[in-house]
Order: C-alpha cells, then structure tokens, then sequence
C-alpha cells in the first residue's frame, strides 16, 4: 500500500525515517569519536610510558655511571654493574664498549670481560669495529705487517713469538674477537642489528674483519655460513684469501657486491 508524501500521514512516515536516519548518523559518530578518543588515549599513554622509561634510564645512568667508573671500587663488581646498566638500557652499547675497554685497562679477569661485553652486540658492533681499526693502526706503527689476533705459534719451539710491547694490545684483541664470536653466533639475519644493512657495513667491514679475520680455512667456512650479512662476508672474504679457487666464496662475494654496490662499493 502507497502512501502520499504529501499527506498527514506521509509526512509523519517520513519525518520519523528522518529521525531514525539522523539518530544512527549520531551513533555512528559517537562511536568513532569514542574509538578516536580511545586511540588517542592509547597514544597518550605510551608517550608518557616511553618518556617515563626515558626518564628512569637516565636516572639509572647518572647512579651507575660514578660506580662503574670509579677505579677505586671493585673492578669485577664494576664490569657487572657495566652489564646490567646495558642491558636495562641505561648505558647504550656504545658507550659501554668505550666503558669496557677502561675496565680492561684496569685489570678486569678475561672471562669476565668476555660476559660483561657480550651484552654489547649486535648493537655494540659499530664501536667494537673501530676499536679493531685503532689496534690495527697500533700494530702498524712498529711492525708493517697485518693485526692478526688470532694465534702464532712458532714452529720450532711450541710458543707464541708475542713481542711484550704488542702484549697488551694481542690480549685486547683476542677479547674483542671471543666477544664478537660469541655475541654474534645466535643472532638470526633479523637480529643482528646494522650488520645485516648494506649502507653501514662499509664503515664497520674493516674493524671487523681485522679482529674477526680467521685462522683456517674451515673457521673461514664456519663464519661464510652465518645468517647474519656482516659476519658471513667476512667468513667469505677469508675463504678467498686462503684460496682463490673457492669457486662459491667467489661467487657470493660477486653476489654481494652486484647486490648493494653502491653502499658496499668500498670493499
């Protein structure tokens, strides 16, 4: 049955669709401003627990730091404390690299560096990759001959022919090797940090490659199989320099290059 628009009753019909029309307009309205508002709150509150957290991290930096730093206290409780402030984020792993290598100065035990430092990576790996240059450049200022920390033993008598003046700069080095070794072997290709970027290998390559640089062509293999970019370059960079006919260290060195060319093209 029709109802003229134009009559009593066809007006009250459509007057009431308006209304109802109107009404879920509104509700339709108020319920994305109440989701609107909600995710706004939502961000507000993660603002504020970020900048609380920023807060807290400093705080806890300006109480670790005079502790860590302080040479009269316990060296050992010192590299832990080092640790923990790194791993809460109080001290980023930068600054603890700079932080470890006075530590070490002072007399921190091997092993326990080892732990300390390795809380450090992957982010670390950036600062840990100049310190492998500065050593390098150390090396060459009293004997022209590539940084290797990796062991020399001489032949005939069974030792290691260490000169005492490259001693505290050998020990250096293997550390930041067993540290590197060991922070970097469980990392995946989406865990280990800058490594995996094509455009911030070239300033960490040579660092990394002096203090990671393998003694054998089967470590040289271990390392080419990594799944992360940066350690399984250096692993096939090695496998190359112990022998120009690995045909497939050949060819994933090419690979890497014809791949990021323009951010790896210092190699």
């Amino acid at each position: 049955m029709s109802v003229d628009p134009e009559s009593f009753r066809g007006k009250l019909y459509l007057l009431a669709i308006d209304k109802i029309v109107i009404g879920a307009i509104i509700a339709a309205a108020l319920v994305a401003y109440d989701r609107f508002c909600t995710i706004e709150v939502r961000n507000l509150e993660a603002k504020a627990a970020t900048i609380q957290l920023t807060f807290e991290r400093a705080r806890l930096a300006k109480e670790f730091l005079p502790f860590i730093t302080n040479r009269k206290e316990d060296v050992i409780a010192r590299g832990y404390t080092l640790r923990e402030a790194v791993r809460t984020g109080s001290i980023d792993a930068d600054a603890a690299v700079e932080i470890g290598r006075q530590i070490l100065e002072d007399g921190i035990p091997d092993d326990h560096f080892r732990r300390v430092m390795v809380v450090a990576l992957p982010d670390g790996a950036s600062a840990i990759s100049r310190r492998g240059v500065e050593l390098s450049a150390g090396w060459r200022k009293v004997d022209n001959t590539p940084f290797t920390p990796t062991s020399t033993f001489n032949p005939v008598s069974g030792r290691e022919n260490i000169p005492k003046e490259f001693a505290a700069l050998v020990r250096e080095g293997r550390l930041w090797r067993s540290v590197l070794v060991e922070g970097l072997s469980g990392v995946s290709g989406t865990t280990c940090g800058s490594l995996q970027d094509g455009s911030k290998l070239p300033s960490m390559l040579y660092g990394l490659f002096v203090l990671m640089k393998p003694g054998s062509q089967p470590e040289a293999i271990e390392l080419s199989q990594s799944p992360c970019r940066g350690v399984s370059l250096i692993g096939q960079l090695s496998r190359v320099l112990f022998s120009g006919r690995d045909g497939e260290a050949v060819r994933r060195v090419s690979a890497e290059l014809a791949r990021d060319h323009k951010s790896l093209e210092n190699l």
